[in-house]
């Protein structure tokens, strides 16, 4: 496999956010110091979810770091996976609503001059 330090900088490398990038580059650094990466990745609770780091902890205390992490990928890639299944389900009706409205705007739009005509004569 590849080292932890080396597949940081490569994630570093293709981040194109700049907050995500930068909390990467300098675990990357206490990394490279001799930090642990649950304690590297402890001053940036904001960005990353408190399981990540409890896992990651649980992790280097029984060995299994690259299979919790594996565990860990699993887990969010269903959730962006979930995540999309919802969001469609609420664009779908959002979506019929607008298209809807603008079918009945063009109706009346051409409609209604037609009845201005017919009270007219």
């Amino acid at each position: 496999g590849v080292p932890i330090v080396r597949s940081l900088e490569i994630v570093s490398g293709v981040l194109g956010n700049v907050h995500y990038k930068t909390a990467i580059s300098q675990t990357a650094e206490k990394v490279r110091k001799g930090e642990k990466l649950s304690e590297a990745f402890r001053g940036y609770e904001n960005i990353y979810p408190l399981i990540i780091l409890q896992m990651m902890k649980v992790g280097e205390e029984t060995g299994e770091t690259s299979t919790i992490l594996a565990k860990l990928a699993t887990f969010f890639e269903d959730e962006v996976s979930n995540a999309t299944k919802n969001l469609a389900s609420v664009i779908e009706p959002v979506l019929m609503l607008i298209i809807g409205a603008a079918v009945g705007f063009f109706a009346i739009s051409m409609i209604q001059p037609m009845y201005s005509m017919l009270g007219a004569i």
